[in-house]
Order: C-alpha cells, then structure tokens, then sequence
C-alpha cells in the first residue's frame, strides 16, 4: 500500500455546537497532541439551530457549521479517506439518512463514542398504554412515522457501519452491536471523568445538596422534537419553594450543577450558587442529590449519594417519559420520588443508599472495565490501527 504524506486528521461531526463538558467527553485536548483536529456542526443541516455556553478559545479546534447536503459532501470530499477518522455523534434517523449514505459511498472511516447509554426507563406504564398515548401527541407520532420510514429506507439502501464503536456497559454493546464492524469496552464518560477526579473547589459551602438542573422548562431537545414544556414560571416557583423547605429542614444549603446546555440571562433559582462544568465534584461533596431524570445520576452512583427524584403534578401530565425515567430510577436505585408541591413534610435523613442496586447499576449501564483502566489509552490504541488500515468499506 502506497504510504499517505497527509497528517493524520480527527474529525469530530455532532448536530450541535460544542457543549460545555466536549472537552471531558470527548477528549479533543489529547488527540489534538497527535493528530490535528476539528469540529463540524451539522446541525443546521438538520434542521437545528441550537446554541451553548461554550468558548473554544482553549481549544485548537478548528470549527465549521455545516448548513447544506452540498457543502457537507464538498468538505468530505476534500478529505484524504486513509488518514481522516470521523468521530460521530448523529443519532441515524430520517433526517440524517443522507448524512449516513455520503459516508457509505465516501468509504470513510468512522467511530462513534456509544457511552452516554442509561437504561430505557420511558416505558415504566404498560406498553400499550404508553402506545396510544404517545399516538395523541403529533410530535411522538411524527418521531415514530421517521423511525419506520427510516428503517424501510436502509433496507434499501445499506448504510455502513461504524467501523469501531466504543461502548459503555452492556446496554450500549447491545444497541450498538448491529450498527459497528467492531466493538471496543470503554468506561461511561462520567465514570472516566470521576476516576480522574476534579480538584477540591474552594467556593463550594461546607455542607449542601446539590440539584442536578436539567434546563427542564427550555431544554433544547423539546424545540428538535416539538414537544410542548412545562410552565417556567410556575415550575421555578415550586422548586425554589421545595429548596427552601429542604433548607429550613435540613441546614443545608441547596446548590445547583447546571446543565450543560443551559443559558440562563438571570438566575431563576432565587439566587442560589450556580456551577457549570462542575457536576462530578459537587455531587461528590454533597450531603444529598436532588434531581429529575438527569443522567448525571452515573455520578450518583459512582459516589454512592442518597439520591430525591423531584415531580410534581405538571411534570408527571406534560413529560410523561421523564416522570417516567424517573419512576424507573427509582425501581433500579431503590432511591425515592418526592412531589414537590406536596404538603406533607419529607424527613430526607430517612433516605438511604442501596449499595446493591448501585453496585448492579454501575456494572449493567456505566462500565464493565477495572476502575484502575482508563478509556483514552484504549481509544488511543484502536484509533491508530484504524489510521493504519485500508480505507473503510
């Protein structure tokens, strides 16, 4: 095989800008000492248009908005197949087909990080009940119709696989299984990030709660999925109401870990501390984690937290499958749902770890590796026998 003088180039393809917490993901910083980098956004293409509090001027990454089918096929096309990998983080559905066909005609190589997977807990209702409901709602309706279509479609048309995907637990082999030529066990992105720890944080008070904010009245997935929301207003007054309640009760000061695509103008947690970027350490200082269905809850159970699923009556008619990912935490945890505007007074110093259902937790969905093993020298290491294979098929 004749050798390529072009230097070996990453490139990272997401439907969005990059995100607060890319750099701890995705390990850009790393790569970038070996191989030059950079960003696509194509979400545009699909359809998006979604915008984070991010600044990349710590990152020497070079990053590029991909708004049309035509230019995405121009900039593959000026890409050397044997030594650009592609770093892919779309979910394959109708509005990317064309996205996925280029690269199956291209021949490039790609790679996927599959370790964001936790449990399916939408479906804690019967299916059937879960079925006709979501049958009432066009958007679910809508989501299900480019399901099908995009199954039907593939039959047809063969989309590649990814070459390697790295998967976290057995929930992520499973799913990724039929769509990757070859399997490789990393760590769940939050578990790597605990295992190397963040130093102590000095603004932090000596004993709190944390909330793990979900950006739930404005999160963007609701906008790319045209699902209605729940009320800003009413919904930051009953949380404020239930954090000075846990407050009086407990003496502890509630902090918040915000989301990663969060943009708040103002703070609508009636002044409370508020921390981006900083989940794992605040989870692993606190007393108490107060939360929704935030997958930060990996962090939970690495640190072994007593962890409240917080609800109430708008939550549970308006996102049905969040309260539902809640109920089943719940289940997997032995952790337990509170109803924010209830009255009756909830003594959390009852409130308990079930080492167990943590233990089982971690090994089903977070990882299957040694903690002492990290994920970026096994990433390392299958990354540069791609570089060094033939073009991808």
């Amino acid at each position: 095989m004749k050798q390529c003088c072009c230097p070996p180039k990453i490139i990272y393809v997401f439907p969005h800008p990059p995100t607060i917490d890319f750099s701890k993901k995705f390990f850009p910083k790393q790569l970038q000492e070996k191989y030059e980098t950079e960003y696509w956004d194509i979400g545009p293409m699909l359809g998006y248009n979604m915008k984070f509090k991010y600044d990349l001027s710590d990152e020497h990454l070079k990053l590029k908005e991909i708004s049309g089918l035509f230019q995405l096929y121009t900039n593959l096309k000026r890409q050397n197949k044997q030594t650009t990998v592609f770093v892919i983080q779309i979910t394959k559905m109708l509005n990317s087909l064309f996205f996925y066909y280029l690269f199956t005609v291209l021949k490039l190589k790609t790679i996927t990080l599959a370790r964001g997977y936790l449990p399916n807990l939408s479906r804690a209702e019967r299916p059937l009940t879960h079925y006709l409901r979501g049958l009432l709602k066009l958007h679910q309706l809508r989501i299900w119709l480019w399901h099908i279509a995009y199954v039907s479609i593939t039959k047809l048309i063969p989309i590649k696989n990814y070459d390697i995907a790295f998967v976290a637990g057995k929930l992520a082999e499973s799913i990724n299984l039929p769509q990757a030529n070859k399997l490789v066990e990393i760590h769940h992105s939050d578990i790597d990030i605990s295992i190397n720890d963040e130093p102590c944080y000095d603004k932090l008070p000596e004993k709190f709660c944390v909330f793990l904010d979900d950006f739930l009245p404005h999160h963007p997935d609701f906008a790319i999925t045209g699902s209605s929301t729940i009320n800003p207003e009413m919904y930051y007054e009953s949380i404020n109401r239930f954090f000075s309640k846990v407050e009086s009760s407990t003496g502890l000061q509630v902090v918040i870990a915000a989301h990663p695509k969060a943009l708040y103008e103002q703070n609508p947690f009636a002044g409370r501390l508020i921390f981006f970027n900083k989940t794992n350490v605040l989870v692993k200082r606190s007393s108490i984690v107060l939360a929704h269905a935030s997958t930060a809850v990996s962090f939970v159970v690495f640190h072994k937290k007593t962890l409240l699923l917080l609800f109430n009556d708008e939550i549970r008619k308006i996102h049905p499958i969040l309260f539902n990912s809640m109920v089943g935490t719940s289940n997997l945890l032995g952790c337990n749902l509170v109803d924010i505007d209830s009255h009756r007074f909830v003594d959390i110093s009852t409130f308990k770890v079930d080492a167990e259902r943590y233990n089982q937790y971690m090994s089903e969905y977070l990882t299957q590796l040694d903690l002492n093993v990290e994920s970026f020298p096994i990433i390392q290491m299958h990354l540069q026998a791609l570089f060094n294979s033939e073009s991808s098929n």
